[in-house]
């Protein structure tokens, strides 16, 4: 999040930029929602990649300063994003990479209602998708 917002800023981008993260695994929002960084136990989530418990000290300050906050999704919405990416853009993407897509089908970047506090969301919205490190057979087994 920290990398993407920083370059996204620096090249001049003024939309709005909002992170995203597993439900279980949402040290960042927190983190975001106190003013500080904050540690959480272990997550247990899909999203492999994305099982932080704490934000970097070098990065959180970034994120603060070019974000405007994180949205969290479940495990069950992941799984839906990884299944829309395979059965309609026919590509094969890790949960922690399909996570933009699961919030957007969720109606988390589009929907006001959804968090009243990030209402200005609203709009046009652009995903970021990345990595297939995914077993193939673990992402039937979610689809089933």
């Amino acid at each position: 999040m920290a990398g993407t917002s920083a370059a996204l800023r620096a090249r001049g981008f003024s939309g709005r930029i909002v992170g995203l993260e597993p439900e279980e695994a949402n040290d960042t929002q927190q983190s975001l929602a106190k003013g500080e960084r904050v540690s959480i136990a272990p997550p247990m989530t899909i999203c492999d990649g994305l099982r932080s418990t704490t934000p970097g000290a070098i990065t959180f300050p970034i994120m603060k300063k070019s974000m405007e906050g994180v949205v969290t999704v479940s495990d069950e919405e992941v799984i839906q994003g990884v299944a829309w990416l395979l059965n309609e853009q026919k590509i094969l993407v890790e949960p922690s990479g399909a996570i933009a897509v699961a919030a957007w089908l969720a109606g988390k970047l589009n929907n006001p209602e959804h968090d009243p506090e990030m209402a200005e969301f609203a709009g046009d919205v652009v995903l970021l998708v990345s990595g297939g490190n995914v077993d193939p057979e673990l992402a039937l087994n979610w689809m089933k």
